[in-house]
Protein backbone atom coordinates (compact mmCIF):
# COMPACT_ATOMS: atom_id res chain seq x y z
CA UNK A 1 0.00 0.00 0.00
CA UNK A 2 1.42 3.24 -1.33
CA UNK A 3 1.28 5.70 2.00
CA UNK A 4 2.07 9.79 1.41
CA UNK A 5 3.80 11.02 4.76
CA UNK A 6 3.30 14.59 4.89
CA UNK A 7 4.63 17.09 8.43
CA UNK A 8 2.01 19.58 9.04
CA UNK A 9 3.61 22.98 8.51
CA UNK A 10 5.92 24.55 11.31
CA UNK A 11 5.50 27.56 9.96
CA UNK A 12 3.17 30.21 12.07
CA UNK A 13 2.50 33.63 14.50
CA UNK A 14 5.36 34.31 16.38
CA UNK A 15 3.76 36.15 19.57
CA UNK A 16 5.85 37.73 21.76
CA UNK A 17 7.96 36.02 24.11
CA UNK A 18 8.24 38.25 26.93
CA UNK A 19 8.61 41.44 28.34
CA UNK A 20 10.85 43.57 25.58
CA UNK A 21 11.00 41.40 22.80
CA UNK A 22 8.66 41.52 19.78
CA UNK A 23 8.67 39.12 16.10
CA UNK A 24 12.34 39.92 15.16
CA UNK A 25 11.51 40.84 11.67
CA UNK A 26 9.57 43.75 12.52
CA UNK A 27 10.74 45.25 15.64
CA UNK A 28 14.08 45.47 17.36
CA UNK A 29 14.42 44.21 21.17
CA UNK A 30 14.44 47.24 23.43
CA UNK A 31 18.05 47.40 24.96
CA UNK A 32 19.30 49.09 27.84
CA UNK A 33 22.41 50.91 26.29
CA UNK A 34 23.04 53.17 23.24
CA UNK A 35 27.06 52.23 22.86
CA UNK A 36 27.21 50.13 19.27
CA UNK A 37 29.03 47.00 20.52
CA UNK A 38 25.97 46.84 23.14
CA UNK A 39 23.38 47.29 20.59
CA UNK A 40 25.37 44.37 18.39
CA UNK A 41 25.56 42.44 21.44
CA UNK A 42 21.81 42.68 22.38
CA UNK A 43 20.46 41.97 18.74
CA UNK A 44 22.70 38.84 18.57
CA UNK A 45 21.37 37.57 21.58
CA UNK A 46 17.63 38.22 20.55
CA UNK A 47 18.10 37.21 17.25
CA UNK A 48 19.83 33.82 18.79
CA UNK A 49 16.80 34.02 20.77
CA UNK A 50 14.08 34.12 18.21
CA UNK A 51 16.17 30.96 16.22
CA UNK A 52 15.94 28.80 19.03
CA UNK A 53 12.19 29.84 19.62
CA UNK A 54 11.77 28.86 15.57
CA UNK A 55 13.90 25.82 16.08
CA UNK A 56 11.87 24.52 19.10
CA UNK A 57 8.21 24.96 17.58
CA UNK A 58 9.29 23.26 14.29
CA UNK A 59 10.30 20.35 16.37
CA UNK A 60 7.26 20.67 18.53
CA UNK A 61 5.33 20.41 15.43
CA UNK A 62 6.91 17.52 13.89
CA UNK A 63 7.17 15.30 17.50
CA UNK A 64 3.62 16.25 17.53
CA UNK A 65 2.23 14.46 14.58
CA UNK A 66 2.57 13.70 11.14
CA UNK A 67 -0.48 13.19 8.60
CA UNK A 68 -0.31 10.20 6.10
CA UNK A 69 -2.50 9.43 3.30
CA UNK A 70 -3.23 6.08 1.84
CA UNK A 71 -5.64 4.62 -0.59
CA UNK A 72 -8.10 2.70 0.65
CA UNK A 73 -8.16 -0.87 -0.29
CA UNK A 74 -10.29 -2.98 2.06
CA UNK A 75 -12.96 -3.19 4.17
CA UNK A 76 -12.03 -1.83 7.16
CA UNK A 77 -11.16 1.35 4.86
CA UNK A 78 -14.45 1.73 3.52
CA UNK A 79 -16.06 1.47 7.24
CA UNK A 80 -13.89 4.46 8.27
CA UNK A 81 -14.83 6.13 4.52
CA UNK A 82 -18.34 5.54 5.02
CA UNK A 83 -18.62 6.92 8.75
CA UNK A 84 -16.70 10.15 7.24
CA UNK A 85 -19.20 10.20 4.38
CA UNK A 86 -22.52 9.62 7.06
CA UNK A 87 -20.65 12.54 9.19
CA UNK A 88 -20.89 14.72 6.08
CA UNK A 89 -24.27 13.94 4.67
CA UNK A 90 -25.71 14.71 8.53
CA UNK A 91 -23.69 18.18 8.51
CA UNK A 92 -24.63 18.51 4.81
CA UNK A 93 -28.51 18.37 5.66
CA UNK A 94 -28.24 20.73 8.48
CA UNK A 95 -26.54 23.72 6.47
CA UNK A 96 -28.50 23.46 3.31
CA UNK A 97 -31.80 24.28 5.70
CA UNK A 98 -30.58 27.99 6.48
CA UNK A 99 -30.97 28.01 2.21
CA UNK A 100 -34.18 27.21 2.20
CA UNK A 101 -33.96 23.66 0.60
CA UNK A 102 -35.38 21.00 2.13
CA UNK A 103 -32.67 18.25 4.33
CA UNK A 104 -34.10 15.27 2.47
CA UNK A 105 -33.46 16.88 -1.43
CA UNK A 106 -29.63 16.94 -0.53
CA UNK A 107 -29.86 13.34 0.72
CA UNK A 108 -31.51 12.14 -2.03
CA UNK A 109 -29.34 13.71 -4.38
CA UNK A 110 -25.56 13.68 -3.01
CA UNK A 111 -25.71 10.91 0.05
CA UNK A 112 -26.57 7.48 1.08
CA UNK A 113 -23.73 5.67 0.37
CA UNK A 114 -22.63 2.52 2.44
CA UNK A 115 -19.07 1.46 2.74
CA UNK A 116 -20.24 -1.78 -0.12
CA UNK A 117 -21.23 0.99 -2.52
CA UNK A 118 -17.93 3.45 -1.87
CA UNK A 119 -15.58 0.24 -2.14
CA UNK A 120 -17.57 -1.24 -5.54
CA UNK A 121 -17.63 2.66 -6.94
CA UNK A 122 -14.00 3.26 -5.83
CA UNK A 123 -12.07 0.08 -6.51
CA UNK A 124 -12.63 0.55 -10.25
CA UNK A 125 -10.03 1.65 -12.53
CA UNK A 126 -9.22 5.30 -12.88
CA UNK A 127 -11.18 5.83 -9.17
CA UNK A 128 -9.76 6.13 -5.82
CA UNK A 129 -10.61 7.10 -2.16
CA UNK A 130 -7.69 8.21 0.46
CA UNK A 131 -8.00 7.88 3.80
CA UNK A 132 -6.30 10.45 6.14
CA UNK A 133 -4.85 9.70 9.17
CA UNK A 134 -3.13 12.23 12.05
CA UNK A 135 -1.29 9.86 14.61
CA UNK A 136 -2.69 7.13 12.87
CA UNK A 137 -6.22 8.00 14.14
CA UNK A 138 -8.62 8.39 10.62
CA UNK A 139 -8.88 12.04 9.62
CA UNK A 140 -10.82 11.81 6.85
CA UNK A 141 -11.36 11.05 3.23
CA UNK A 142 -11.37 12.41 -0.21
CA UNK A 143 -11.85 10.63 -3.16
CA UNK A 144 -11.92 10.73 -7.29
CA UNK A 145 -13.89 9.59 -10.27
CA UNK A 146 -13.73 9.77 -14.27
CA UNK A 147 -16.41 12.58 -14.79
CA UNK A 148 -15.94 11.98 -19.02
CA UNK A 149 -13.11 10.92 -20.85
CA UNK A 150 -11.16 14.10 -20.74
CA UNK A 151 -12.00 14.91 -16.73
CA UNK A 152 -11.82 13.70 -13.32
CA UNK A 153 -13.86 14.92 -10.60
CA UNK A 154 -13.40 15.15 -7.06
CA UNK A 155 -15.76 13.85 -4.36
CA UNK A 156 -16.44 13.14 -0.90
CA UNK A 157 -14.04 15.98 0.81
CA UNK A 158 -14.47 15.69 4.26
CA UNK A 159 -12.06 16.44 7.36
CA UNK A 160 -13.51 15.34 11.01
CA UNK A 161 -13.76 18.42 13.01
CA UNK A 162 -10.78 17.45 15.99
CA UNK A 163 -8.89 17.22 12.83
CA UNK A 164 -9.11 20.48 11.26
CA UNK A 165 -6.44 23.25 11.08
CA UNK A 166 -3.86 20.61 10.78
CA UNK A 167 -3.17 20.46 7.10
CA UNK A 168 -4.89 17.68 6.57
CA UNK A 169 -7.24 18.53 3.51
CA UNK A 170 -4.19 19.67 1.74
CA UNK A 171 -2.36 16.49 2.65
CA UNK A 172 -5.31 14.61 0.68
CA UNK A 173 -5.77 17.44 -2.29
CA UNK A 174 -1.69 16.58 -3.08
CA UNK A 175 -2.20 12.89 -2.80
CA UNK A 176 -5.13 13.23 -5.26
CA UNK A 177 -3.42 15.19 -7.92
CA UNK A 178 -0.28 13.40 -7.57
CA UNK A 179 -2.34 10.05 -9.06
CA UNK A 180 -4.80 12.50 -10.98
CA UNK A 181 -1.78 13.41 -12.86
CA UNK A 182 -0.62 9.73 -14.23
CA UNK A 183 -3.84 9.46 -16.09
CA UNK A 184 -4.41 11.11 -19.12
CA UNK A 185 -7.11 13.29 -17.91
CA UNK A 186 -6.20 16.81 -18.64
CA UNK A 187 -8.69 18.32 -16.36
CA UNK A 188 -10.16 18.04 -12.78
CA UNK A 189 -13.71 19.42 -11.42
CA UNK A 190 -15.19 19.73 -7.88
CA UNK A 191 -18.82 20.18 -7.10
CA UNK A 192 -19.39 21.84 -3.91
CA UNK A 193 -22.01 24.50 -2.10
CA UNK A 194 -21.78 27.78 -0.76
CA UNK A 195 -21.30 27.51 2.85
CA UNK A 196 -18.43 24.70 2.58
CA UNK A 197 -16.16 27.44 2.60
CA UNK A 198 -13.43 25.93 4.22
CA UNK A 199 -13.36 23.37 1.27
CA UNK A 200 -13.64 26.32 -1.32
CA UNK A 201 -10.62 28.06 0.17
CA UNK A 202 -8.77 24.54 -0.42
CA UNK A 203 -9.51 24.11 -3.81
CA UNK A 204 -8.33 27.97 -4.38
CA UNK A 205 -5.41 27.05 -3.03
CA UNK A 206 -4.47 24.44 -5.54
CA UNK A 207 -5.24 26.48 -8.69
CA UNK A 208 -9.30 25.49 -8.57
CA UNK A 209 -11.50 28.31 -10.15
CA UNK A 210 -15.14 28.91 -10.52
CA UNK A 211 -16.60 27.56 -13.62
CA UNK A 212 -19.72 26.88 -15.25
CA UNK A 213 -22.29 24.43 -14.22
CA UNK A 214 -21.05 21.30 -15.58
CA UNK A 215 -24.42 19.60 -14.48
CA UNK A 216 -27.66 20.18 -14.46
CA UNK A 217 -29.21 20.93 -11.25
CA UNK A 218 -32.89 21.34 -9.89
CA UNK A 219 -33.91 24.99 -9.28
CA UNK A 220 -34.78 24.35 -5.69
CA UNK A 221 -31.05 23.86 -4.97
CA UNK A 222 -29.15 25.45 -7.83
CA UNK A 223 -28.34 28.78 -5.93
CA UNK A 224 -26.08 26.99 -3.59
CA UNK A 225 -24.11 25.00 -6.02
CA UNK A 226 -20.46 25.88 -6.79
CA UNK A 227 -18.76 24.47 -10.07
CA UNK A 228 -14.89 25.00 -9.84
CA UNK A 229 -12.42 23.35 -12.32
CA UNK A 230 -8.43 23.70 -13.18
CA UNK A 231 -6.02 22.11 -15.63
CA UNK A 232 -3.89 19.00 -14.86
Amino acid sequence: MKVYGFHASPIGRLDEEDEGHSRFSKTPCRIASSAPSVQREARDAARKKYIAVICNRIIGWWDHGMISVSKAVGAADFEIAAGFCDALAAWDAAEVQAYGVAPEEVLAMYHGETSSSLAARYSMADAMMFIARWEGAPAGCLAFAPFDDATMEIRKFYVDPEFRGKGIGSALMRAVLAEVEKGHRRAIVAHTTVYMGNAISVYEAFGFTRCPPFRQMPDSIAHTEVFMSRPI
